[in-house]
């Protein structure tokens, strides 16, 4: 059985209408990954979930995600995120392009242009899943993500 990571905040609903954020640390469950004290990493205050190659997060019971998403990240490396409905062979979201920012204390914002499934009108609900990808496939931690929001 595989390891995962379920917090005060870990199962909670996320309404893009009501607020169009959902922080990286309100997952359901990640795998290949680590939630990140930032006022302890000295990258400021608040959490962030630090990612390496294969890296996976769901977040349950998103509603209204509807065109274009932007992450919070820092990265050391190129890579990418897929953001995927239900499933890590679900629809196609979108596909973050991720390149590096100087650091893992670096945040910059990455507009996620939709895929075609997404393109729907955020019609109901979904499982939001994001697979981290690393260009060279290169294990380890390289990426801190701090938010997904409706850019």
């Amino acid at each position: 059985m595989e390891p995962c990571v379920i917090d005060a905040q870990g199962v909670n609903s996320h309404d893009l209408d009501w607020k169009n954020r959902i922080e990286a640390e309100e997952f359901f469950s990640l795998r290949g990954g680590r939630k990140v004290d930032l006022l302890d990493a000295g990258g400021g205050d608040g959490f962030a979930v630090g990612a390496g190659h294969g890296a996976l997060l769901r977040y349950p019971h998103v509603r209204h995600l509807r065109g274009e998403l932007a992450l919070r990240v820092a990265a050391t490396a190129a890579g990418r995120v897929e953001l995927r409905a239900n499933a890590t062979g679900g629809p196609l979201l979108a596909s973050c392009a991720i390149r590096p920012t100087g650091g893992l204390d670096r945040f910059e914002d990455v507009r996620c242009p939709p895929a075609a499934a997404a393109l729907n009108g955020g019609a109901g609900e979904v499982e939001l899943v994001a697979a981290v990808l690393r260009e060279d496939e290169r294990r380890g931690e390289f990426l801190r993500v701090d938010s997904l929001r409706l850019a």
